[in-house]
């Protein structure tokens, strides 16, 4: 029976096309709950609002402070001087200027939302913040009644992902959350290894997923995508690279959009032969690439990342029985295997990769077959939203 109202906070969903991946998982969150508030923390620049069910109400927090007072006035404050001694004692970091400033302006903001969140405590609410970041602390100054979980994905659990290294209050998140859901078993081990807490027992492995879709798959079409945003984590300059050193005809097009994107644009143009058809789609809806993915059938889907949490665009394509090529960073290992494709050292060389290109097309129709099987049971086990996300949305209903 649906008796409780779930706050869930976001950084710009519903607008835009951030945070896609909330576009399934609300629906699944909606059927349990009586009633759910989606509150955004930044003022979007984009108002288009994607289609919500119908017990979902926004609310838009803006909490950027502009007063220098303010952004002074927690300098002093236990909670800040404890993150400096954390990251020092407990975390075995420099304390850095960088390091300061990033703890207090989260502190800040944290704060400014916590004031707005108050208004919303009630014994029936479970508080949802979906990244570990400023809305999640936000809730640590909640009445510790009130219930409150969040998820982690990359950015928010990967320290190496960040400037210098630094996630601010990790410790303070462990110790005041109900539960912290990491979406891979990797982000799970990263957090027990390096986030400065002995043995944390409310951390919980909840993974993402997508929707079904029948098995759409051409191995003679050679048709290789890519899917990212174009910025350097992601690396598409080395794709291009070794898309350059392959011998056969082959044709690659490449959805998302970024600050890279007229400097791959370029060197696409520059360093790809006439043996390789290329195309940048740019960042499209989700509905639109799915679509792509059932009219064109792919033959192999590639992701060079130098870090991921756990990659949606990959479970979208092993969802419609699309071979795999990906780097082994964050949880993508849990994804891609040897049998379902093809599971990359982080640090490859062009010429190596170039070379698994021309060795999988070169296989014979029934080998490719069987990869393609492979990868479309990886995401049935393991990657199905109406499993993962039925689960996990009957887990909140009942902490």
């Amino acid at each position: 029976m649906k008796n409780k109202t779930l706050v869930l906070m976001t950084e710009g969903f519903p607008y835009g096309r951030s945070e896609a991946f909330l576009e399934t998982e609300i629906i699944y969150l909606s059927q349990v709950f009586e009633k759910i508030i989606i509150c955004v923390s930044t003022l979007p620049s984009d108002l288009e609002s994607r289609i919500l069910p119908n017990n979902c109400a926004v609310k838009i927090f803006n909490s950027k402070s502009t007063s220098h007072f303010r952004k002074l006035v927690n300098i002093f404050n236990p909670t800040y001087l404890q993150e400096l001694f954390n990251i020092s004692f407990k975390l075995g970091k420099r304390i850095t200027v960088y390091k300061m400033k990033v703890a207090l302006q989260y502190l800040n903001e944290s704060k400014s939302i916590a004031k707005k969140l108050k208004s919303l405590e009630n014994s029936n609410t479970l508080f949802y913040s979906y990244w570990s970041d400023k809305n999640a602390l936000a809730m640590t100054f909640l009445n510790k009644a009130t219930k409150k979980i969040a998820r982690c994905h990359r950015w928010d659990l990967y320290f190496e992902s960040q400037p210098e290294d630094y996630l601010p209050y990790r410790n303070l998140l462990i110790r005041n959350l109900d539960k912290i859901y990491p979406i891979s078993q990797d982000g799970k081990d990263e957090i027990i290894n390096k986030w400065g807490v002995k043995n944390p027992k409310n951390i919980e492995v909840a993974r993402l997923g997508v929707k079904p879709q029948a098995l759409a798959f051409d191995f003679n079409k050679k048709l290789i995508v890519s899917c990212s945003n174009l910025i350097k984590v992601k690396r598409i300059e080395l794709l291009i690279e070794t898309l350059s050193k392959v011998q056969s005809s082959i044709n690659w097009v490449h959805f998302g959009d970024g600050r890279d994107r007229e400097k791959l644009e370029n060197q696409a143009r520059e360093s790809l032969p006439k043996n390789v058809n290329y195309h940048f789609y740019g960042s499209i809806g989700n509905s639109e690439l799915l679509e792509f993915y059932k009219t064109e059938k792919v033959s192999l889907f590639i992701n060079v990342s130098e870090s991921e949490g756990i990659p949606v665009s990959i479970m979208e394509a092993a969802s419609f029985g699309i071979p795999i090529m990906a780097t082994d960073v964050g949880g993508t290992k849990e994804l891609v295997n040897n049998k379902n494709g093809v599971l990359l050292n982080k640090n490859f060389t062009t010429e190596s990769l170039a070379l698994e290109i021309e060795k999988f097309f070169a296989l014979e129709q029934i080998e490719v077959q069987k990869i393609s099987l492979k990868a479309h049971l990886t995401w049935e086990l393991n990657y199905n939203a109406e499993k993962n996300y039925s689960e996990f949305a009957n887990k909140l209903l009942n902490l």
